[in-house]
């Protein structure tokens, strides 16, 4: 049930994207801490119908920066879609997942692989995290290799990073 004071969506549009096919990529195939540039391959090619490598998002001029969703929306404005932000305020994915489903669409999210520090000073991490996509009511979890029910994902205890909702390119709503 979304929040009746902030949900993540305020808006009823959607869903962009109804039928899109996955095919679930190893991030560990294309090197450590690749789980960004690994999932937008994944959601790229799904967008596209075409193959898009992880090594697209890691070199030449697709190469994107890691730590900024500005920079992955910008790549993904090549496959005819960009990020838009929703709201959220850090706590577990747990609490966001039941909602996250009802809007039956696709996802990026972001969290804490452990505690984040929120204590962390200018150039410091806030701590490791990691990137995974859902898909109407499935988890695709590039770590593990892993599609899994969304509300009985085994890593919904961490505290969230990010969520941004996929949105057609000429969307307005934007990161």
């Amino acid at each position: 049930m979304p929040d009746l004071y902030s949900p993540l969506w305020r808006d009823d549009e959607g869903p962009f994207w109804e039928k899109l096919e996955f095919k679930i990529l190893r991030q560990r195939d294309y090197g450590p801490s690749t789980c960004v540039p690994t999932s937008l391959a994944m959601v790229a090619s799904a967008l596209s119908g075409q193959t898009i490598s992880p090594y697209t998002f890691m070199e030449g001029d697709q190469q994107v920066n890691t730590q900024s969703p500005q920079d992955w929306s910008d790549k993904l404005q090549h496959y005819g879609a960009h990020l838009a932000y929703c709201n959220f305020d850090g706590r577990n994915l747990s609490m966001y997942l039941n909602e996250l489903v009802k809007y039956n669409d696709l996802f990026l999210i972001g969290f804490y692989s452990g505690q984040p520090k929120g204590d962390a000073e200018v150039g410091q991490t806030s701590g490791s995290s990691h990137m995974i996509t859902l898909y109407q009511n499935k988890i695709y979890d590039t770590a593990s290799m892993s599609i899994q029910d969304a509300v009985e994902y085994d890593r919904r205890n961490c505290a969230v990073k990010r969520i941004f909702r996929i949105v057609p390119k000429d969307y307005p709503r934007k990161v």
